[in-house]
């Protein structure tokens, strides 16, 4: 994309002139509204012609002019859910003012964006992100590096307490580091990555998870995973990991010898379809809680050892075809299991 802009500023706003050769791009403008110190928040469309439309917070009043006037809003949330779903573009670079609390659905369902630039965003007031890129299924690159900070791979995370469904139907994501993000106070991340069916590569390697009770489907078919390095996980508050895994067909490994599933109490379908994974360690689950492992290893086909011994299934209710289709599973231990109160 080449493009050319001018801001000089005017009585009325600020005064702007565009030349694009070709692609449909929205702007929310940063520079301008920090030079202005306002707390304001204004989109331009620029359309294949290089016509500019400007929209006002609420994505009402269409005007077509040079001059953009530009209100002072105190903005701390999205009041309009599905905010750019009906939007055709390809780029988006975007800065928000610091009393920004909620970005749940903020770019829900938006099918054909492809890329979003957040370098300028500022998350630190931020509580709720859950469904923030849900079903942006044309979406290849996130920009989430900070620019206003010394370490632009940090993101100020640190209040954030909902990451729910934050990156589901994101199917086109090849690569996704979450390094940066604090997530020191996060409560909830079911779903997180759910269907993001072409990550190869995903970095979370600094997550703090000590407070997260919600891991459910949260790496649901996510088949395309080589890697998953999950070792520093605290899963000490964590009630429910059912699906968790699910569909990761294409791990052969993973460590969870730092699992603390002692709140637990759902595990069902926890590693259905996890066609490669060849051996696991769970040497160190406390099960005590679980009432439900019911489908956990449903078509682990590549698994032909399991050791079980040391489940704790006094409060289990249900293992319903827990090992159905594990056809190379020729070594199980189930010493400690008590049989009689389940359902088979």
């Amino acid at each position: 994309m080449k493009y050319n802009k001018i801001f000089s500023k005017t009585k009325q706003g600020f005064k702007i002139k565009f030349s694009i050769n070709h692609i449909i791009t929205i702007f929310i403008i940063s520079i301008l509204l920090k030079e202005s110190q306002l707390e304001s928040y204004i989109e331009l469309k620029i359309n294949d012609a290089g016509n500019i439309s400007i929209y006002s917070k609420h994505l009402k009043n269409l005007v077509e002019p040079d001059i953009i006037d530009i209100n002072g809003e105190n903005m701390s949330d999205f009041d309009n859910y599905y905010y750019f779903n009906n939007i055709n573009n390809t780029v988006i670079l975007i800065w928000i003012n610091k009393t920004i609390e909620n970005t749940s659905y903020m770019f829900y369902n938006c099918i054909n964006i492809t890329e979003i630039d957040l370098s300028h965003f500022d998350f630190s007031n931020v509580v709720s992100m859950d469904y923030m890129f849900s079903g942006c299924i044309s979406l290849i690159s996130i920009n989430l590096s900070n620019i206003n900070t010394i370490n632009p791979s940090e993101i100020n995370t640190r209040k954030v307490q909902d990451m729910s469904y934050l990156f589901s139907k994101c199917s086109s994501l090849v690569s996704l580091d979450l390094s940066g993000f604090n997530t020191s106070n996060v409560n909830d991340m079911k779903y997180m990555f759910y269907n993001c069916r072409s990550l190869c590569s995903l970095g979370l390697s600094s997550f703090i998870t000590s407070k997260v009770k919600f891991m459910n489907t949260m790496l649901f078919n996510c088949n395309s995973l080589l890697n998953l390095n999950i070792s520093n996980f605290d899963t000490s508050s964590v009630k429910d990991i059912r699906y968790m895994f699910s569909g990761c067909d294409s791990l052969s490994y993973l460590d969870l010898s730092n699992f603390d599933i002692s709140k637990v109490t759902n595990m069902s379908y926890l590693f259905n379809r996890c066609y490669n994974l060849n051996s696991l360690d769970l040497s160190n689950f406390n099960t005590s809680s679980v009432k439900s492992t019911s489908h956990m290893f449903r078509n682990c086909k590549k698994l032909n050892h399991l050791d079980l011994s040391n489940f704790d299934t006094s409060q289990v209710v249900s293992i319903e075809a827990m090992f159905y289709n594990c056809t190379n599973l020729t070594d199980i231990n189930l010493t400690n299991f008590l049989l009689h109160q389940m359902l088979i």
